[in-house]
């Protein structure tokens, strides 16, 4: 319920399997990989603060579902889309990287993006048209009940206003709630100031914090 990675212990009180990041199998402790799905198993030991007993992982990323990674560069949020990748979701990015840089560093040859960019050139949007923006999340989340990473809100709330920006993620929100889907935002909260924070937070079921390696539920 909690997300917690369960272990099953020997006789002699030793963890000998731990639970799959991504699909939940049991699987040896130790392993790069699961042997199921294939999910990277890496995130368990970058994302838990050690020592500390009370600190739960990052959820299995569950359908109709949101959430928000607090981060100074979107590497968790990348890890956590490349775990859906692995266990069959259908991806897409909307980003301020360039498509392919993107695509040369994390291994994803084939992946769909959507670069903001004003260079006007084929599968960009312009950052002030959200209206496109949203329209093309839409038809990817009604047509592949996928995961969603948008890793610019800061640079879609310099380009419009907080307020805009924020009726778009709602937007989303709601396009993965009723088509079994996934939004990963990726934030740095440096970017913004904490009532702004506090209230894209509100809009997400789940809130990852890098910083800290906790994370925290959230209403949304």
């Amino acid at each position: 319920m909690c997300g917690f990675a369960l272990s099953v212990q020997t006789t002699h009180g030793t963890p000998s399997r731990v639970a799959c990041v991504a699909c939940g199998e049991l699987i040896p402790v130790g392993s790069s990989e699961c042997p199921s799905c294939g999910a990277p198993q890496t995130l368990r030991a970058t994302t838990v603060s050690s020592g500390a007993i009370g600190d739960a992982p990052p959820p299995i990323l569950k359908d109709s579902s949101s959430y928000l990674v607090r981060e100074a560069t979107p590497e968790e949020a990348y890890r956590l889309f490349l775990i859906a990748q692995k266990a069959g979701k259908k991806g897409m990015v909307i980003t301020r990287l360039f498509p392919q840089k993107v695509r040369e560093r994390f291994g994803l040859s084939d992946l769909p993006i959507l670069w903001l960019s004003n260079v006007g050139k084929e599968d960009t949007i312009r950052p002030k048209d959200l209206e496109k923006l949203s329209l093309a999340a839409e038809q990817f989340l009604s047509r592949e009940k996928g995961v969603v990473l948008l890793d610019a809100i800061e640079y879609l709330v310099t380009n419009n206003n907080f307020l805009t920006v924020l009726r778009l993620v709602q937007s989303i929100r709601d396009q993965v709630a009723v088509n079994n889907g996934v939004l990963l935002l990726s934030v740095n909260p440096s970017t913004l100031d904490a009532h702004q924070m506090t209230l894209l937070e509100r809009e997400v079921d789940r809130v990852v914090n890098v910083v800290t390696g906790q994370t925290g539920s959230t209403s949304g």
